[in-house]
């Protein structure tokens, strides 16, 4: 049972430092989509999310351009 409390209290330990660290920073958690990355407005965002976010299944063919993904992005974030 001893051990179960010293376990218990390294866990409890490691998240509360995962969670000052986050409060601390005041970055959110985020997933990654993969792929490489791309500059939009200055943030930093994934090629895949931006085909995600268009809306079109074939967003992400080879004969579209990085610059046409980011138009839709932009039109798809101010609608």
């Amino acid at each position: 049972m001893e051990l179960f409390f010293i376990v218990f209290t390294i866990f409890t330990l490691c998240f509360l430092g995962l969670a000052v660290g986050v409060m601390i920073t005041g970055k959110t958690l985020s997933g990654s989509c993969g792929g490489r990355k791309v500059m939009v407005d200055g943030i930093e965002v994934e090629m895949e999310c931006i085909c995600d976010s268009t809306g079109d299944p074939n967003a992400c063919d080879s004969t579209i351009t990085e610059d046409k993904l980011i138009a839709a992005m932009k039109a798809a974030k101010n609608s």
